[in-house]
């Protein structure tokens, strides 16, 4: 990479010639659009499809999508870049996105939204327990408790009537936390050369999981192919080429043209979007103990984003890839060769290119939402 490419990437306050404010608040608007209908599109889709196979389907689609070109290019994956790929698309695609579609067939789709933003906890739990730390910052104990309320206002675990599905929300649950082990993961493993590359492993590998799961459990005996219509075979496409692929590609370009707080804003409008597409759409009831979940909610997501370890936490999002800015400045989807010096942040304000550690934090799960 040239001297001036590498000033470029560290020239985070001035966007690259043709990057406009219309076009980030565009790419913005796709991202929080797109991550957020994705609980409904898959609500959509299971009317077709069992919860396993269409996991399979879509993310075997979208991960050939995103691995053939620097397949064709003759990158070959080496054995430990296979090796990571096989462990994180265990734990983001097979129990994050494989929980949230089997919950998705007896809950809400913005219910299930709602309960997947609490993925930043986990994360935050984790971390805390690997790092040892002797304390959390009070307002991170806040959050933690108003996430847990949350979940608590959600099941009502003291109501015999009315209440959502409590194995439903317990599956969801099990889904933040497998994604939140495996962001932990990512944050530990070395860089793929190829961030399409890797991405498109992760999505493959945990398709053909998901695909043997739907073997196993009979979802072939119960698949009426009869009930598979236009609406699902859309839902589908839509989940593997927009939400998986499209959103993700959003997500990249703007790491590297705005400011990261801006990106990371996702975390907090994606549950929101879901929750109104699905009472829009879906019929979905957005009653007083949903809008109650969701102040609480957005109130821990927030708390612990700006609190926590004095790093933004990520929300729910796709795979989590860690790619040097330098890279990101050149192509969302370039092959990086080697980590690469990050910058640290500049005055507030500033579109700055993140630090490590808040590139490594925001890329955790980077497909999370798409992957949802």
């Amino acid at each position: 990479m040239s001297s001036t490419s590498a000033s470029t990437a560290r020239a985070g306050a001035a966007p690259r010639l043709g990057t406009t404010r219309l076009a980030i608040v565009a790419a913005l608007l796709a991202v929080y659009l797109i991550w957020g209908s994705t609980y409904l599109a898959i609500s959509v889709a299971l009317q077709g499809f069992p919860p396993f196979l269409l996991g399979a389907l879509r993310f075997v689609l979208a991960g050939a999508l995103l691995a053939a070109w620097p397949l064709l290019r003759g990158l070959v994956p080496t054995a430990r870049e296979l090796g990571a790929a096989a462990v994180l698309g265990l734990f983001l695609v097979v129990g994050g996105n494989g929980a949230v579609s089997w919950a998705c067939q007896t809950i809400p789709s913005g219910v299930a939204a709602l309960v997947s933003s609490m993925t930043p906890c986990f994360i935050v739990l984790l971390d805390w327990s690997l790092q040892r730390r002797s304390r959390f910052h009070p307002a991170t104990v806040l959050g933690l408790l108003s996430g847990i309320a949350a979940t608590v206002v959600l099941a009502e675990p003291f109501a015999d009537t009315g209440r959502y599905d409590r194995l439903a929300l317990v599956v969801v649950l099990f889904g933040c936390f497998s994604w939140a082990v495996g962001s932990v993961f990512a944050r530990r493993m070395p860089p793929p050369r190829s961030v399409r590359l890797g991405t498109g492993l992760q999505m493959v590998f945990g398709g053909l999981c998901l695909g043997v799961l739907s073997l196993l459990s009979g979802e072939g005996d119960r698949f009426d192919p009869a009930a598979v219509g236009g609406s699902t075979i859309g839902a589908l496409l839509y989940l593997s080429l927009f939400g998986s692929v499209i959103g993700y590609g959003c997500y990249c370009w703007l790491l590297r043209v705005a400011p990261i707080g801006l990106v990371s804003t996702h975390s907090y409008v994606n549950p929101i979007v879901a929750v109104l597409l699905g009472w829009a759409f879906a019929g979905e009831v957005v009653g007083p103990r949903t809008l109650v979940a969701g102040a609480l909610t957005l109130v821990a997501v927030v708390l612990i984003s700006y609190t926590s370890s004095g790093r933004r936490i990520p929300g729910p999002g796709p795979a989590a890839s860690a790619f040097p800015a330098e890279v990101l400045a050149e192509d969302p989807f370039a092959e990086s060769p080697a980590l690469a010096d990050l910058l640290e942040p500049g005055e507030a304000g500033d579109a700055v290119e993140p630090s490590a550690d808040a590139l490594f934090d925001s890329l955790d799960g980077a497909l999370g939402t798409p992957l949802r």
